[in-house]
C-alpha cells in the first residue's frame, strides 16, 4: 500500500521495526525480508524511529498485514 501510495507522487514514510529492512529499503530501494525483487519508488523512504516518521505526518496510513492480524468470522458457521 506505501509502495501504491507513493508511486502517485505522495512522499511516503514507512515504520519499520527491523534496521536491517529500514537501511535495505532506504539504500536499495527494496525490501530485503519480502518481496525482494520488487523495487521500490523514490518517494518511500522507512524509519525505525516511530515519533520521527510522525513528526510531520499530515496523513497517517495505519495497514496491517492479513497474516499478522487477529480474525474473526462476522459469518455464521450455519450459513
Amino acid at each position: 500500500m506505501a509502495a501504491h501510495i507513493a508511486r502517485k507522487g505522495t512522499s511516503v514514510t514507512l515504520v519499520v521495526r527491523d534496521q536491517v529492512v529500514c537501511d535495505s529499503i532506504n539504500k536499495e530501494h527494496r525490501n530485503s525480508k519480502y518481496l525482494s525483487d520488487y523495487v521500490l519508488p523514490d518517494t518511500l523512504t522507512a524509519s525505525s524511529d516511530t515519533g520521527g516518521a510522525l513528526k510531520d505526518c499530515t496523513c497517517l496510513v495505519a495497514s496491517v498485514c492479513s497474516g499478522s492480524g487477529h480474525t474473526q468470522s462476522f459469518v455464521s458457521p450455519e450459513r
